[in-house]
């Protein structure tokens, strides 16, 4: 059976960031019903096709990324 692919990631994280870090996916998912669970430069991410949203913690913030686009 496999795990959510952001479970190792938030168990690494305190347990408030993890709280904020899990309402940001859930706003994601939300945006972006479909989407599927993904690990993407070592920060959890979002698919529908392609990356649609990166997200993660640092030491002072939390970070939401929409990919780059020529």
């Amino acid at each position: 059976m496999l795990s959510d692919p952001h479970s190792e990631y938030l168990a690494a994280c305190a347990p408030d960031i993890r709280d904020k870090l899990l309402a940001v996916r859930a706003a994601l998912e939300t945006a972006a019903p479909g989407a599927t669970r993904c690990m993407a430069y070592r920060m959890p991410a979002l698919r529908q096709g392609r990356i649609v949203a990166y997200f993660a913690a640092f030491k002072q913030h939390i970070g939401i990324y929409p990919p780059v686009t020529a």
